[in-house]
């Protein structure tokens, strides 16, 4: 039902903003599940440019504890927290090594949205004039890295 309402809502040609969200459960584990769902919605749908939260601390999200990723005064990350972490700092976010001995001299990467950093090292120090950043939006981004030894 979301997808559905999110491609009605694209098909003005209009960045999307999810802002506001929450959820409501009482069980932190159902409410991980609804957090997971609406994200997997929200992340994967292409006209969705940005997802921004209600709350996040129990002790003051308009929901309270039903509507948390942290509780109480001890900022306990709760099962919805956990959750939530987890798909943004483990399954959203990108993380490459490559090894030119096992690339070759080209290798492609398949990033999500967002800020990256490239770092070269040979013989386990940085070649710091090989640093770059990039920003990675709907549109490929190549690079290109001038190692010798």
């Amino acid at each position: 039902m979301i997808k559905k309402h999110l491609d009605t809502l694209a098909q003005a040609g209009l960045p999307i903003w999810v802002t506001e969200l929450d959820v409501h459960f009482q069980d932190e584990h159902k409410r991980a599940d609804a957090y997971e769902t609406a994200l997997r919605v929200f992340y994967g749908h292409p006209a969705v440019e940005g997802i921004m939260f209600w709350g996040f601390w129990s002790q003051h999200h308009w929901r309270k504890d039903a509507g948390s990723l942290v509780s109480g005064h001890e900022f306990r990350l709760n099962a919805a927290g956990q959750r939530v972490l987890h798909l943004l700092e483990k399954e959203w976010m990108t993380h490459e090594r490559h090894s030119l001995s096992q690339s070759g001299k080209h290798f492609t990467v398949h990033g999500f949205h967002g800020h990256y950093e490239v770092h070269v090292t040979y013989r386990g120090h940085e070649v710091t004039d090989q640093r770059q950043t990039f920003t990675l939006g709907k549109s490929p981004h190549t690079i290109n890295l001038h190692v010798s030894h």
